[in-house]
């Protein structure tokens, strides 16, 4: 029996890439640990929900793990 708990999410975002990089940098530095499984780079300026009015916006499709301690 392992002495923590894991949880898997899955998520989309968007945002241009220096704000890609900001909040890869907020997980990196958060207290709770964790880990970046994949992340998916959608450009397409036609994709649904990407906003045409800011320019270079992409999509990012994340897929992280979070783990805690059970008590």
């Amino acid at each position: 029996l392992k002495d923590y708990n894991t949880l898997n999410l899955e998520f989309s975002t968007q945002g241009t890439y220096n704000n890609f990089v900001n909040f890869v940098k907020e997980i990196e530095n958060n207290l709770r640990i964790v880990d970046i499984s994949s992340v998916e780079f959608t450009s397409d300026s036609g994709i649904e929900g990407l906003d045409p009015n800011v320019p270079q916006a992409y999509k990012y499709t994340f897929k992280i793990r979070t783990y805690w301690l059970r008590k």
